[in-house]
């Protein structure tokens, strides 16, 4: 295993290497540009085949449909009329519908110009997607090296963070995927501590800042693992602390909770608009359990007739990382204790939190430190997935695999001559990457992107309509096949009209009762509109009706267009590729209001008129 690892004092090396940074090349640009060279070879490899198709298909035509179009509304949005943000085009007529899931700003941006070179949205999907893994294997790696001072252990641990069971359990979570930047702001924020260049730490902040603003649910535990890092960062400087280096930090962990302050008050006020809030009995649910951590994806080669499965949250370290984690804490703690102490902490911290509220052994309920984020933490009611706390144990896992390997070869080299010790190392490191690799190997699907002419034909003609909202049949995808809607939603960036679909895992109550009430309350109604509720979409100010030719559960289209045909409050335009085109006529009468009234005390039980 190569190593650049040397015995000179750790404060004689850090000031040789201050005085060396101004005369030379930034001595992490090498390494970088190996770590970026191999994760992308491997992150193609690992992906395969959707390099191949990755400028016409996706994992599936749910969510990154719907991520697609999150980084198209803001890219969209934020030159013509940054102030209405919030207010995408999507779950019309209510309002703030960008801020009914994460808005993903960082990743939105930073996909705005290979969108304009490529103008292909898929393929800028895809390559955002790609990079995750490298983003995310290069900065492990680099921080390792950092840490450990070898090259090769840097370059394993990066094999495990970026291609463990977790991440193939959230292909098609591009924001659960977009880690990356917190081993990087770590890497960095180190590089600041020990070599004092204000460079490294304008780099920390940005690298945490895009982590922040990538995913609210890694905001936390972003800001947490780099807040954690800097007692130990501090005590490594303990000698030579300043002003400056304070501030730095300071500044470092400032700018991004100011950055993301935004989000999170926006985030927080549409939540008390539309009472968003998950139940402690679904995050239960949704909590992990022991058994994730020796569960795999159902799509991995290697485990998956051995180990149990869990969707989508498989916490499954692989074998080749577990070693390195144990040869970390019997070999590494003497001479890097406090990073494998840090290492450790965030294993046991991220384990206990992706439990959940409470764990019953025994018979006994054991209340868990995530019952008290719930209770007091603003924001914290929304989180469904507790489970993805387990990112946070798995990321100090790989840290600590990293620092353990680093220490095994440290501890094999001087017992090796010297001609062989290089060959002997880097057998070793080629086994074991590509040990992990092999039981690593997962399916990634390719499911293509409908863009032909018939399919787009009824949206670019939107495009060159007044503006007005739009009502697609098939309504019912929210109890039936999602992938309807959030095909409508994907579509509507091709002409940005007002669109009714709406979908994450956080909808208006009153959305959902509109769209249950569109089809009588009742599953099994046929998605169609009629002259029973042509009215709701009168009142609700719906310009256009589109009825798409084709079947889906709950749906048939011919039975469709045949039913609009006969309601007089809708003009049939014509069609356009396949689908039919109604205007809705405003309606003769007032849009009906509802009043709710009830007395300002009532009795137990009673029945209240309302």
């Amino acid at each position: 295993m190569t190593s650049t690892t040397d015995h000179t004092p750790r404060s004689t090396r850090h000031a040789a290497r201050s005085t060396q940074a101004a005369t030379r090349t930034p001595g992490f640009l090498r390494p970088l540009g190996t770590y970026l060279l191999a994760f992308t070879v491997l992150t193609l490899a690992m992906t395969w085949p959707l390099a191949r198709h990755a400028g016409s298909a996706v994992q599936d035509l749910g969510d990154p449909l719907y991520e697609i179009w999150t980084m198209r509304w803001t890219q969209h949005q934020l030159p013509r009329a940054p102030t209405n943000l919030w207010h995408g085009n999507t779950a019309y007529p209510f309002r703030y519908s960008l801020l009914f899931s994460e808005p993903r700003l960082s990743t939105s941006l930073l996909a705005w110009p290979v969108q304009m070179v490529t103008g292909n949205d898929v393929l800028t999907y895809n390559l955002l997607f790609l990079s995750t893994f490298v983003v995310l294997g290069a900065g492990v790696a680099l921080l390792v090296r950092e840490l450990s001072g070898s090259l090769g252990a840097g370059l394993l641990a990066g094999v495990f963070a970026a291609y463990t069971p977790y991440r193939y359990g959230h292909l098609s979570h591009l924001n659960l995927l977009s880690y990356g930047w917190t081993p990087l702001a770590i890497w960095a924020l180190v590089r600041f501590t020990r070599h004092r260049r204000a460079r490294d730490a304008v780099l920390a902040a940005v690298f945490l800042t895009v982590q922040v603003l990538a995913s609210d649910t890694l905001a936390l535990m972003a800001l947490g693992m780099v807040g954690l890092a800097i007692p130990v960062l501090l005590w490594e400087a303990r000698q030579r602390l300043s002003p400056g280096l304070i501030a730095g930090v300071v500044l470092v962990m400032v700018i991004p909770v100011l950055a993301f302050a935004p989000v999170a008050l926006a985030r927080l006020e549409v939540n008390r608009e539309y009472g968003f809030a998950r139940d402690l009995e679904l995050v239960r649910t949704m909590a992990a359990t022991p058994a994730s951590y020796i569960s795999v994806s159902p799509v991995n080669h290697v485990w998956r007739e051995t180990l149990p499965h869990a969707y989508p949250n498989p916490l499954f370290p692989g074998a080749v990382a577990a070693l390195g984690a144990l040869l970390g804490l019997g070999l590494a703690a003497r001479r890097r204790g406090p990073w494998v102490a840090y290492a450790s902490f965030l294993v046991v911290i991220g384990v206990v939190l992706s439990l959940g509220p409470d764990i019953t052994i025994g018979g006994r309920t054991i209340t868990l430190p995530y019952r008290w984020l719930y209770d007091w933490v603003p924001g914290m009611t929304a989180m469904r997935d507790v489970a993805r706390f387990g990112m946070v144990a798995l990321l100090g896992l790989q840290i600590l695999a990293g620092l353990g390997y680093a220490a095994a070869w440290e501890a094999l080299r001087p017992r090796l001559p010297a001609p062989r010790a290089g060959v002997v190392g880097c057998a070793l490191l080629l086994l074991l990457a590509s040990a992990a690799l092999v039981e690593y190997r997962s399916d990634v699907g390719t499911e293509p992107v409908p863009r032909d002419p018939d399919t787009v034909a009824v949206y670019d003609w939107l495009a060159t309509q007044p503006r007005g909202a739009v009502f697609e049949l098939p309504a019912n995808g929210l109890w039936t096949d999602v992938t309807e809607t959030t095909r409508q939603i994907y579509y509507s960036t091709r002409h940005w009209q007002p669109i009714v679909a709406g979908y994450t895992s956080f909808l208006p109550d009153r959305y959902v009762r509109l769209m249950s009430g569109l089809h009588d309350d009742n599953p099994e109604t046929p998605s169609r509109i009629d002259t029973r509720n042509v009215g709701v979409l009168q009142d609700i100010g719906v310009r256009y009706l589109v009825v798409h030719h084709r079947d889906a559960p709950g749906y048939d289209w011919q039975a469709a267009v045949a039913a609009a045909d006969r309601v007089p409050d809708l003009e049939r335009v014509g069609e356009f590729g396949r689908a039919t085109v109604y205007l809705v006529r405003p309606a003769l009468r007032e849009p009906v209001q509802y009043r709710l009234s009830a007395p300002p005390t009532a009795l137990p039980d009673a029945t209240l008129p309302a």
